[in-house]
């Protein structure tokens, strides 16, 4: 095995953190709180469809930043499934091929029967 190398983040990055700064748990509030209110300014009493329409709207748009996908992202690999469940899979298949084919043979069979039923 020739090719094969040992990689070393920290000397990589050349000592830098993933992230610019640290920010603590408590300046971190108070920029959300900066940026969208506290939470006794964000929540409201609903009393008017317009107000409805108007929060539905917001969902919507909410609903859709939410399931765009980072082209690089690792979302949906959850879907993996194991050897045992792919090797299920493949004989449930070959199980409804086989069927189906006994189904199409007893059909012709049928089939034939019936038209050598009207020759004789």
């Amino acid at each position: 095995m020739s090719n094969w190398r040992i990689v070393d983040v920290d000397h990589f990055m050349k000592g830098n953190s993933f992230f610019n700064k640290l920010v603590t748990d408590v300046d971190w509030h108070k920029d959300v709180e900066a940026h969208i209110g506290t939470p006794d300014k964000r929540n409201k009493v609903i009393k008017e469809p317009d107000q409805v329409n108007e929060v539905r709207e917001l969902l919507n748009l909410y609903e859709n930043y939410i399931n765009m996908k980072e082209p690089r992202s690792n979302r949906g690999l959850e879907d993996f499934k194991s050897k045992e469940e792919l090797e299920a899979e493949k004989q449930a298949a070959k199980e409804r091929a086989q069927l189906k084919q006994a189904e199409a043979a007893a059909a012709k069979k049928k089939k034939e029967a019936a038209a050598a039923g009207e020759s004789a």
